[in-house]
């Protein structure tokens, strides 16, 4: 693992190594210049994914809002829904626990003029979605899908966490999220209890 402590990416200098969420995903707690702490993957700032906690996109959003208007009136009499998915995507990263520091938007992506030449208009009925739950937001890693599409990925996610674990009382073998699961059911669990409080009962009648 490189030591990323003092080193600068955009506006973020690397205060100290951060708590992983994930293994193999290292995340280091930065300070912004505008003052504001983050915590972020070590990957998205080698990649400039990550330049800012935030505030350098609420800027470029700012100093685009009057030419989005008249280029492209995705904002005059209310937002389009194109404008209203790459919104959501950026408030996202920058406040749902499950994405901070885990998840960003790519540095293009900053303009809404950019989202909009790669994705196009969204199309009625259709979400944002990233192809790889655990990858970025990126030309590459996105598409428009419906709600169906959008449950299967996110239930193909789930198989690809579970691990195959033995149980400790019968030795069966079966799927866990944890890695580290000892029982495979309720009634081994009983047992196990069951066979703990008989050892410490015989201890105490020694």
């Amino acid at each position: 693992m490189i030591d990323l402590t003092g080193e600068r990416f955009g506006r973020l200098v690397v205060i100290q190594r951060a708590p992983n969420k994930r293994p193999k995903r290292t995340r280091w707690q930065c300070r912004c210049d505008c003052g504001a702490y983050t915590t972020v993957d070590g990957s998205a700032l080698r990649t400039a994914n990550t330049r800012s906690c935030g505030c350098l996109h609420d800027e470029l959003a700012r100093q685009h809002g009057a030419t989005l208007n008249l280029t492209h009136g995705h904002t005059s009499g209310g937002n389009s829904r194109t404008y209203t998915s790459w919104s959501s995507m950026h408030e996202r990263c920058r406040r749902h626990p499950r994405y901070v520091g885990r998840i960003t938007v790519c540095e293009r992506w900053d303009s809404f003029e950019h989202f909009l030449a790669d994705m196009g208009e969204r199309p009625t009925g259709l979400t944002l979605d990233r192809i790889d739950n655990d990858g970025n937001y990126t030309p590459t890693n996105c598409r428009w899908a419906t709600h169906s599409e959008q449950q299967r990925n996110r239930r193909a996610l789930r198989v690809t966490l579970e691990h195959t674990c033995e149980c400790a009382i019968c030795g069966a073998t079966f799927t866990a999220r944890n890695r580290h699961a000892k029982y495979c059911s309720r009634s081994c669990r009983y047992e196990q209890a069951r066979r703990t409080y008989a050892l410490l009962d015989r201890s105490r009648h020694g």
